[in-house]
């Protein structure tokens, strides 16, 4: 059989009686086109790669959204591996024939398959096939669930839409905690506004923490590393560098105050000073890493309390 790619895709399908007519959430979703020559028992091949979120990571599930609409709908994959194209595959879920003319939602713990055989998931696929030209398949929502970030049973919190393959940045990303980017030793004695830049200015990093703030225009957002001073970050995600590809398809983050619950995310970008204060601008990626309670609240005494 021969292997395709999902496109990427926004309102219907070009064919009719299959495929959605709309995203699950936000303007676009990954499909099968399976008009010919795209069919007959065409695969079709979506692939997560280490690559994409950090090679350190271990998979322990995901949750998705996927439509099956058609009368020549194959089926539809889950598979893991530990090695990748090098390696086995092991499926962990699987979908057969049309499923109605809707969304479903799906979550797949790999925790029972990696107990059962020893491996440590770092690779993922969702693989499709089709039995004519009535087939066009759609995924969207799609959540990674990292080590030990998964939850004991299908999440009741609404997740974003994230495109099913992140686009891999060229830039190389260092990996640098927040209290570690708010710290400085030295003034910029030619700008007092700059009195204290951070020793990362200027630099692609990547750093984690969990969202405590957002604009209602989600025009960026507050992160906490913990609940210590000098531990806090503003993600300016409406600023993008002129020779930079940022903030394209990046999740909508909510903060819970009724559950006080957020999310803990990884965001990479790169470290400016605006009006003497360490941000975090031209955002190229943010994952979801899991859904946590929010810091406790420090109180702060100031010269004007």
């Amino acid at each position: 059989k021969s292997t395709k790619a999902f496109l990427r895709r926004s309102g219907g399908t070009p064919t009719s009686q299959t495929g959605p007519d709309a995203a699950k959430t936000g303007s676009y979703y990954a499909y099968t086109e399976s008009t010919y020559p795209n069919s007959p028992h065409v695969v079709f091949d979506l692939t997560y790669e280490p690559d994409s979120y950090g090679s350190s990571y271990e998979l322990s599930g995901i949750s998705f959204s996927y439509h099956m609409y058609g009368d020549s709908i194959g089926s539809l994959n889950v598979s893991v591996s530990e090695q990748g194209m090098d390696g086995t595959w092991d499926k962990v879920w699987s979908k057969e024939g049309e499923q109605g003319d809707s969304w479903q939602d799906a979550f797949v713990s790999f925790k029972p398959m990696a107990a059962e055989t020893g491996k440590v998931y770092r690779w993922m696929r969702f693989l499709s096939d089709n039995i004519g030209s009535r087939a066009d398949l759609a995924i969207d929502d799609t959540y990674v669930y990292h080590s030990d970030a998964i939850p004991s049973s299908s999440p009741t919190t609404a997740y974003p839409t994230i495109m099913p393959t992140p686009t891999p940045t060229t830039r190389d990303y260092k990996p640098v905690t927040i209290p570690d980017l708010q710290k400085s030793k030295y003034t910029n004695s030619d700008d007092p506004c700059q009195a204290y830049p951070s020793p990362y200015k200027d630099q692609a990093v990547n750093t984690t923490g969990i969202v405590t703030g957002v604009y209602n225009d989600n025009s960026g957002f507050f992160m906490q590393h913990n609940a210590s001073l000098w531990a806090g970050l503003y993600v300016d995600t409406s600023f993008c560098h002129k020779n930079l590809i940022c903030n394209e398809n990046l999740p909508t983050l909510i903060v819970s105050t009724d559950t006080n619950q957020g999310y803990r995310v990884r965001v990479y970008g790169s470290v400016t000073e605006v009006h003497g204060s360490t941000t975090l601008a031209s955002v190229s990626r943010i994952d979801i890493i899991e859904v946590v309670e929010l810091p406790v609240p420090l109180n702060i005494t100031t010269a004007i309390d």
